[in-house]
């Protein structure tokens, strides 16, 4: 039973466009889109998205990782209350100060879930 779209968007043999059919996959692209997400870009709902692209060039070991960390833990609990978030991991990467990497381990009681989301940017 298919869940979502599979984003970016590619054109399938049996439909239009290809679909998620597990539930991991599914919550693993939404997170996704809420980090990546930046507020105000969704119409209709203007508070969706961390817009983890903003901290960027931000240090790391400033006061905005941690605000970073809050904003993640804010959204989650906003637009996905049955993920809890485990933890939060942020690295710099000394060959390059203009990308960071960021770990979301998390889990879903209700459906034994355990997984996490990277994002390189």
């Amino acid at each position: 039973m298919p869940f979502d779209l599979s984003i970016p968007l590619r054109h399938s043999d049996t439909n239009t466009f290809m679909l998620i059919t597990g539930i991991n996959t599914s919550i693993r692209q939404k997170l996704k889109c809420l980090l990546l997400t930046v507020p105000g870009e969704r119409l209709m709902v203007p508070a969706y998205g961390v817009g983890i692209r903003n901290y960027l060039f931000a240090h790391a070991n400033s006061d905005a990782m941690v605000v970073l960390t809050q904003a993640i833990r804010n959204q989650i609990k906003q637009f996905m209350p049955y993920v809890v978030v485990n933890d939060i991991t942020i690295q710099t990467h000394e060959a390059d100060l203009n990308r960071i990497t960021l770990r979301l381990l998390y889990s879903i009681p209700g459906a034994r879930i355990s997984d996490f989301v990277d994002i390189t940017i």
